[in-house]
């Protein structure tokens, strides 16, 4: 026994370590991970993409017939994927992740080599990550810039979101690849344009707010500053608008909109400004009127841009700066150009290709013949089948040249047009359930109601029907229109709510006009049949007749509801049997003391059903009212509590405890939920501008509580969608659009 320890112990001598010595035991220790990518442009992104693959090259020949093993934890304990090493490579492609949302979350990868009885001594970061989400919940708010990329891949900005998206036209997997809890290094604040530089795998960004031109690595999502003001010499960016990257001669193109339009270049390497073009400055010719979308050829000797104001397709000599019309009124024939937006040409440059928007009529889409300036129509609502483009901003072309890609700005949708039938059919359909669109007209904020167990949702759309949204499919269909259902015509419906058993809906109908008491009533909706009675107003129930009534909830028993009325700046109770109308506090009859009702629109009632809290929406304050004496006691505004102002409030719920109010603000100042100390009045604005944590919420027109207190239904009224948001820590999921 003592030779073995004797012998044991000199053997260890031999090691640097007891490791060492381990992995002897244990059959040797293999190189640590290093170099390890994701095989597409997903680290550090927000990514739908649940089966990510991962891979490596150029690995040591010791590796060879190796197995690489991948994790999600530091300990290597929960492999998700592997890969065999063959010719000092491996591709792991098995890795998958349920489309669930407790799926969603940080995923962060760690790896480890293996084989035989061999492998890596240390689990290894491999400073891989990205943020998962269910994919069909990813997609910009708004749609209102340019779509620009490569067959396979499309980048979409969306201004409103300041955010910029790709999406994967095989796999429809979509990605965050830029916002404000997206990817590291400058903080983006007002895009305007976004150009794709493939070949460098690079994005590049005008940013309006920085003065500046941002590079986004898409390798890395890092992003810096290529010119600005002190980047580069030349002149200063002002107000940058259209951009065109060349590769290969790595210029930037872009429109300045400083008191008058201009073109510049700048140098990709060292940032310096050029002006190319500006009337009265730079080069002769017709004046820029008001370009739309920006193209520069492969020799980069001319740059195209269509010009909104002189409708016409124009020029620009980028040696001279001189301006001169390829098409329009004054050269070529064929269909008129109307509104022109997005350009693109075909691979050799002889054809352009022109997205236009009338005012009157819905988008068409003209080839241009550049030689002699003559223009053909391709695609309308008249020529060519599928779908109809409502809105659009920019076009892309296919490598071989036979298909547009057109990005639909209303519908929300990217759309593919076959350049020899017209035929229109969707690329990406930003939709997530089916059915008729949501309203995102004027009451849309008010016009939504959502069912006791928050399964289903029900939406006024366009002043005539009701849709009914299942919120755990997105699925929407009308439950009751002026032709679905019996009974009273809706006029101009502005509040809903649900009975407690889910049976009925109470809608409040302004009747002829916000101008008039004219037919404004009470409408109860039976949600099965969708057919319709007029339960209080004119002719029916007792009491002070309406004037605009707006917002409405019930008592548990639905036996009573509270209405609100903006132009009688009242609070009102019905009686749901009889009809019957009293108004429990206004300051013109003398209905309870404190401060002024001013046009009163939402309402929240406590659980004991003592005391309303109602929003001023023309004072933006938060005001209590005791139900059985009318007074009224000012809760939170501008002069009582701390923190963001309410500006233009417009829905509002209390928790369970009761000790907290959440208040959609739609005002310019900020769109967003803002959270009320009901004993202070102190007011905090949650964080929803990432979309890292959701889709950005751009107008927080309703909120009802999910079917926890832990989370809130949003109606995002500019959006026209439907999203749970978590108040644990703000993440939205899509729940209808």
């Amino acid at each position: 026994m003592l030779i073995q320890f004797l012998f044991l112990v000199q053997l260890l001598g031999c090691f640097a370590s007891v490791g060492d010595l381990q992995s002897i035991i244990e059959g040797g220790s293999l190189s640590a991970p290093a170099n390890w990518e994701f095989k597409n442009n997903l680290n550090n992104s927000v990514s739908g993409q649940n089966k990510p693959t991962i891979i490596a090259s150029s690995l040591p020949d010791e590796l060879e017939g190796a197995t690489a093993d991948i994790y999600t934890d530091s300990s290597c304990s929960t492999k998700v994927g592997f890969g065999y090493i063959v010719n000092n490579a491996f591709e792991a492609n098995n890795i998958v992740f349920p489309e669930t949302e407790s799926e969603v979350g940080l995923k962060k990868f760690y790896g480890k080599y293996r084989k035989g009885s061999s492998s890596s001594k240390n689990c290894s970061d491999l400073n891989l990550s990205y943020y998962y989400r269910i994919n069909s919940t990813i997609f910009p708010a708004t749609l209102t810039s340019h779509v620009t990329g490569s067959d396979d891949m499309t980048f979409i900005l969306s201004r409103n979101a300041k955010a910029i998206f790709s999406m994967d036209l095989k796999t429809n997997i979509r990605q965050v690849v830029a916002d404000a809890g997206v990817g590291s290094g400058t903080t983006l604040q007002e895009l305007s344009s976004i150009a794709y530089d493939q070949e460098n795998n690079s994005l590049y960004a005008l940013d309006r707010s920085l003065k500046a031109l941002v590079k986004i690595d898409l390798k890395t999502l890092h992003r810096e500053v290529v010119s600005d003001s002190s980047t580069g010499t030349g002149d200063a960016i002002v107000n940058p608008y259209l951009l065109y990257v060349h590769s290969s001669t790595q210029k930037a193109f872009y429109m300045d909109m400083d008191m008058t339009y201009s073109l510049y270049s700048v140098d990709l390497q060292t940032g310096d400004r050029t002006l190319i073009s500006r009337v009265g400055t730079i080069g002769s010719g017709d004046i820029i009127g008001s370009p739309e979308s920006l193209y520069v050829n492969s020799t980069a000797t001319k740059a195209y841009f269509s010009d909104w104001q002189a409708k016409e397709l124009s020029v620009i000599d980028i040696a001279t700066g001189d301006r001169s019309e390829v098409s329009g009124a004054g050269r070529g024939i064929g269909t008129a150009i109307d509104n022109p937006y997005g350009i693109i040409f075909n691979a050799d440059e002889t054809k352009a290709y022109q997205a236009n928007r009338p005012f009157s009529a819905n988008p068409f889409f003209l080839e241009i013949d550049i030689a002699s300036g003559n223009r053909t129509l391709i695609s309308s609502d008249s020529l060519g089948t599928g779908d109809i483009i409502e809105g659009i901003y920019s076009i892309s072309i296919s490598s071989d040249g036979s298909e547009l890609l057109a990005l639909d700005n209303i519908e929300k949708d990217l759309i593919a047009i076959d350049i020899a039938t017209g035929n229109r059919t969707p690329a990406i359909d930003f939709s997530y359930g089916t059915g008729p669109r949501l309203s995102s007209s004027f009451y849309a904020s008010r016009r939504i109601a959502v069912n006791p167990d928050s399964s289903i949702a029900y939406n006024f759309e366009s002043y005539e029907s009701i849709l009914k949204v299942d919120l755990g499919s997105g699925n929407r269909s009308i439950l009751a229109s002026n032709s679905v259902g019996t009974g009273p015509s809706f006029r101009l419906v502005s509040g809903m709510a649900v009975s407690s058993d889910g049976n009925f809906i109470y809608a409040t109908d302004g009747g002829d006009n916000i101008t008039t008491a004219a037919n404004s009533s009470i409408l109860r909706i039976d949600t099965s049949t969708g057919n319709r009675t007029k339960i209080s107003g004119e002719s029916t129930g007792s009491g002070p007749d309406f004037f605009f009534p707006s917002s409405i909830v019930l008592t548990a028993d639905n036996s009573k509801a509270y209405v609100s009325d903006e132009w009688q700046h009242a609070l009102y109770s019905i009686n749901l049997s009889t009809g019957a109308r009293a108004i429990v506090s206004d300051d013109s009859t003398g209905a309870g003391t404190g401060p002024a009702l001013n046009k009163p629109t939402q309402i929240a009632l406590n659980a004991a059903e003592t005391k309303a809290y109602v929003i001023n929406s023309s004072s933006a304050e938060l005001i209590e009212i005791d139900l059985s004496t009318g007074n009224r006691s000012l809760i939170s505004s501008s002069s009582l509590g701390s923190g963001t102002n309410f500006n233009v409030p417009a829905s509002l719920v209390l928790n369970e405890a009761e000790g907290k109010a959440y208040v959609g603000n739609t005002g310019i100042a900020y769109h967003g939920v803002i959270e009320v100390d009901l004993s202070t009045g102190d007011r905090t604005k949650l964080d929803l501008a990432s979309e890292k944590n959701g889709s950005a919420i751009l107008n927080v027109g309703y909120l009802s509580y999910g079917s926890s207190n832990d989370s809130l239904i949003v109606f995002d009224s500019t959006a026209s969608r439907i999203l749970k948001l978590n108040l644990e820590d703000n993440s939205r999921i899509m729940l209808s659009h």
